[in-house]
């Protein structure tokens, strides 16, 4: 069977659907280290600027978790059309995944 490709279409769709739940959950904290950055930036002024340095450490964590959840999405939506595109034939997206 050289030169047969095959593909468990259902093991494929739940990974899918795996990467595109984690991409939300990405999206839920970076929209929760938002709220932390707005309150260590609020609370800056009664600790003497203690949390500023943390509001500071949080802005450079979040472009990387929205980035993260970005790609997961990305690798999710490219499972799903691999599915698609292996399960209907379709050559025209073989350049994406060779």
């Amino acid at each position: 069977m050289a030169g047969t490709t095959l593909m468990n279409y259902p093991a494929v769709d739940n990974m899918a659907q795996v990467f595109a739940t984690t991409g939300d959950a990405l999206d839920a904290i970076a929209k929760a280290l938002e709220v932390a950055i707005a309150a260590a930036h609020a609370a800056a002024f009664f600790s003497f600027g203690g949390t500023e340095m943390l509001a500071q450490y949080l802005e450079g964590i979040k472009p990387k978790v929205e980035q993260l959840s970005k790609d997961s999405k990305e690798v999710s939506k490219d499972l799903k059309n691999a599915v698609k595109f292996f399960r209907d034939g379709d050559a025209t997206a073989q350049n994406r995944f060779c």
